[in-house]
């Protein structure tokens, strides 16, 4: 006899006990919460012939973004199939096996795909919503982002026990789309009814950032912290954007606190995923200016025992890049760039992790490379070309500005004036809020070296939004 999750899909496979973990570990995937596995591993002990926790848990593995755990996804699938009888799957479950094999055989974009079709006969299906979501934004879908939320959303009731979930994913997929205000107003709806989902707190983070609305982040982030940060696998994410309120709001010594204390640990587990906040903080840091070397040292020699020798996910690499720059450590940034031109030559170029490489990763590591080796203008051209499209390596707008950000401090340090006025009136146009970018509005000014009223301006209304960002995180 069948047995239905509690949005009425019904699986043969399934008894109730192993639905009732499966159903667990979803609340628990979707919140980043660290049992998520053990749950899991109870489910699969419970119900072995149940695909769904099989399938789960390989996406765990998949999210890891490296070659060892997508081998770990692997096993786990091929485990899977010497336990369970493929032959009493339906639609659902044969939509995620294929899904994860063409994730696991480096397409994930039609692995994404298979899940969006999947959500059009089901959108009450909550892992392949969840985990699409997820897919689309690895695979830089940034329209994806919210309108796979969006198509599925209807079929969902308030009463829905994971309707949080989905208001929560919806929530990141607005702001990634520009919608902030919106963004906001869903995340803290999906809070309201889940004050645990790490992922809708960072959803309105990001709707903050992308306004420059810094004291109100810190007060936020800060004011939650009990919910997203204690056994969360998210929480250094999490941290990471409070790190960034506070170096916009020119709190510097708060931002390397939080990379201390949150941030980058030293019993964490050294991994991509969570390293990437590590080297992008201080990345940002280095390029301002700021000497971040003696954390930057132990990073990169992390990365360098992270990596492969073949490319997987160009985002890790332009990391470990920025990392082992900011180390000091210029060999092993040009190692980086001479390992993915040495993929792209050989490489398979039917792989998402191939395009990915050539149209984004490959020059935008050789600009850091560049930016390592004081070839400022070298770096800024290289850069300029590739920021119209470097969605395409994934990750978020916040993220991403990690780019523009090198590459306005690129065209300062080259003296490419015309260049860095216009990349700091862009920001200060789009931005109006934060105190970092009227900072830079002000440098960019005075490269002419002509007088120039607006650098008194801008200085001026930097140091007053700083003030009213830190009383305002205070409040």
């Amino acid at each position: 006899m069948a047995v239905c999750d509690p949005q009425g899909i019904a699986y043969a496979t399934a008894n109730a006990r192993g639905m009732a973990l499966y159903d667990q570990a979803v609340r628990q995937m979707s919140f980043f919460q660290a049992p998520v596995i053990d749950t899991l591993d109870a489910a699969i002990a419970a119900n072995p012939g149940f695909g769904m926790p099989w399938f789960a848990k390989a996406y765990l593995m998949l999210y890891m973004t490296e070659p060892a755990y997508t081998d770990m996804a692997a096993g786990i699938m091929q485990t899977m199939r010497a336990t369970v009888d493929p032959a009493r799957f339906g639609d659902v479950e044969r939509a995620h096996a294929a899904a994860i094999d063409a994730w696991i055989g480096g397409d994930l974009r039609r692995a994404a795909a298979i899940l969006d079709r999947l959500g059009l006969d089901h959108p009450r299906e909550i892992l392949g919503l969840r985990v699409g979501h997820e897919m689309d934004f690895f695979a830089g879908a940034s329209r994806n982002l919210r309108d796979r939320v969006a198509r599925q959303i209807t079929a969902w009731s308030p009463d829905d026990p994971h309707y949080g979930i989905v208001l929560g994913a919806l929530a990141f997929g607005l702001e990634e789309n520009g919608q902030y205000q919106a963004a906001e107003e869903t995340g803290l709806h999906a809070l309201s009814l889940n004050p645990q989902d790490a992922w809708a707190v960072h959803a309105v983070a990001h709707a903050f950032e992308m306004r420059g609305m810094t004291g109100e982040g810190i007060r936020f982030m800060t004011g939650r912290t009990d919910d997203w940060a204690p056994g969360n696998l998210f929480a250094g994410h999490n941290w990471w954007h409070t790190a960034l309120f506070r170096l916009d709001s020119g709190d510097i010594e708060g931002a390397l606190k939080t990379w201390d204390e949150g941030i980058y640990l030293a019993d964490q587990l050294r991994v991509a995923i969570t390293m990437l906040d590590a080297s992008s903080l201080l990345w940002r840091l280095h390029v301002d200016g700021h000497d971040i070397s003696a954390r930057a040292r132990p990073l990169s020699e992390d990365w360098k025992s992270v990596l492969t020798d073949t490319p997987y996910y160009p985002f890790n690499d332009m990391h470990a890049a920025m990392a082992h720059v900011a180390a000091g450590d210029q060999p092993a940034a040009d190692r980086v760039v001479a390992r993915m031109e040495r993929y792209l030559a050989a490489g398979d170029d039917g792989t998402n992790a191939w395009s990915m490489t050539r149209r984004v990763g490959l020059p935008v590591c050789r600009a850091i490379a560049a930016f390592g080796a004081g070839q400022y203008r070298a770096c800024a051209d290289l850069l300029y070309d590739v920021r119209a499209h470097a969605h395409e390596f994934g990750g978020s707008h916040a993220q991403r500005d990690v780019l523009d950000r090198t590459l306005l401090a690129a065209a300062l340090r080259g003296g490419a004036g015309g260049m860095a006025r216009a990349l700091a009136s862009e920001r200060v146009t789009l931005s109006a809020r934060n105190p970092f970018n009227w900072a830079r509005f002000a440098d960019a000014l005075s490269l002419s070296g002509a007088p120039d009223p607006r650098v008194a301006e801008a200085r001026t209304t930097a140091d007053a939004l700083r003030r009213q960002a830190l009383k305002t995180a205070a409040a």
